[in-house]
């Protein structure tokens, strides 16, 4: 039996974390993170007092909304790696 490998997508991988997400949300400006960092980017941003703003585009960031068909393919990938 050969086993391949294949690569991790770039849309898996969280800009902020650089690792493939688990909890994949989008800002209103249409990039996607893993929640849990974005979420601490926010915080960071908030103690600072500044202004809560995308690491991409510096835009307004808020709210953020769960990326149900990047999940599902992620989820997808998961289930056919592991056959």
């Amino acid at each position: 039996m050969c086993l391949r490998l294949q690569p991790v997508p770039e849309s898996f991988i969280c800009p902020i974390s650089t690792s493939v997400m688990e909890d994949p949300v989008a800002t209103i400006d249409g990039n996607v993170y893993d929640r849990q960092y974005i979420e601490q980017w926010f915080r960071n941003y908030r103690q600072h007092g500044r202004d809560v703003t995308s690491p991409a585009t510096g835009m307004p960031s808020l709210p953020l909304v769960t990326s149900y068909f990047i999940a599902s393919r992620i989820g997808q990938s998961h289930s056919r790696s592991q056959l």
